[in-house]
C-alpha cells in the first residue's frame, strides 16, 4: 500500500479560461478535504413510522474547497493573477503522490488578502467545484 505525505501533493490551476495549467503547489499551505456528498431527500418517513427515513436521490455534490498560502503577487504565476478572477471558471488538478489524479471545474467564489501583523500575509481562495471530476 503506498502512502504519501504533503510533499507527494500537488495543485495546478489555470490562470485563464481553458488556459494552460500552471503549478500552484509552492503557492500553497493548506488545502480543505476534497468532500464530496450524497444528497438525499429527508421527507420519505410515514406517519406511524418510529424511525427517521432518507432515501438517495441520485444526485452527488462538492463541497467548496479553501486553499491557502503566502500571498504572491507576481504578475502572470502567483496565487494574485491565478485566483483572483471571483465568478470566472477554472480547472483544478490535485495530483495525490504517485500517480493518481482528480481533475474538475470550478467556480471562483472568494478570494482574499489576508495581512499578519505578526507574519507574512496570506491569501485564501474558495472555490465551487462544478460537474463531475475526472480521475484518473
Amino acid at each position: 500500500m503506498a502512502t504519501y505525505g504533503p510533499a507527494d501533493l500537488a495543485i495546478e490551476f489555470d490562470a485563464t479560461d481553458g488556459g494552460a495549467l500552471q503549478a500552484m503547489t509552492q503557492h500553497s499551505v493548506e488545502m480543505d478535504p476534497l468532500d464530496i456528498e450524497a444528497l438525499f431527500d429527508d421527507k420519505v418517513r410515514s406517519f406511524g413510522d418510529t424511525y427517521s427515513d432518507q432515501a438517495y436521490i441520485g444526485v452527488r455534490k462538492w463541497n467548496p474547497i479553501k486553499i491557502n498560502g503566502l500571498y504572491d503577487d507576481t504578475a502572470t504565476t502567483g496565487p494574485n493573477a491565478t485566483y483572483n478572477s471571483v465568478g470566472s471558471t477554472r480547472t483544478l488538478k490535485i495530483t495525490w503522490g504517485g500517480t493518481k489524479t482528480t481533475t474538475v471545474e470550478c467556480l471562483i467564489m472568494n478570494y482574499r488578502r489576508i495581512p499578519n501583523i505578526d507574519g507574512k500575509t496570506h491569501y485564501e481562495v474558495v472555490l465551487q467545484p462544478i460537474g463531475a471530476p475526472t480521475e484518473a
